[in-house]
């Protein structure tokens, strides 16, 4: 099977995404996202997409925390909520957003993820590790 770049993201998302919610602390939050192998955490709160969480937000904190004279360790992760550090608003697709646009999204918002929403609902999420995989199953980059 030929993966094109107008074929429809959800062709390549994952779905059942693994959320949060905003008041889950760090610490339970990037324990989640090891437990389950993922680099981006959707942020839901009443149901409604609010923000992500990435691997990249956890560096960010524990940089913060060395750079404090107390060397606080693990601290803020216990003590810092989601809704502190996630990325928001969020950039979103829909499911049938073609994979070349998902792809432009990505590199011009330099982000690595797109939650895919289907009537406001968080259906999966598409990172760039999976549109890659989409260009590889192709095989041809030039139609690209």
């Amino acid at each position: 099977m030929e993966s094109a770049p107008h074929d429809p993201v959800d062709r390549w998302m994952t779905q059942g995404v693994v959320a949060t919610s905003p008041e889950t602390v760090l610490f339970d939050a990037f324990e989640l996202m090891q437990e389950h192998r993922i680099r981006h955490l959707p942020v839901l709160e009443g149901g409604d997409l609010v923000g992500m969480l990435s691997t990249r937000d956890a560096l960010r904190i524990l940089r913060r925390a060395e750079s404090e004279p107390a060397r606080a360790g693990l601290q803020p992760l216990h003590r810092t909520r989601v809704r502190e550090v996630m990325s928001s608003p969020v950039r979103t697709v829909d499911r049938h957003t073609p994979v070349r646009e998902a792809i432009e999204i990505l590199c011009r918002e330099k982000i690595s993820a797109l939650p895919v929403l289907e009537g406001g609902e968080v259906v999966g999420i598409v990172t760039t590790e999976d549109l890659l995989w989409s260009t590889l199953e192709r095989g041809d980059p030039e139609d690209f």
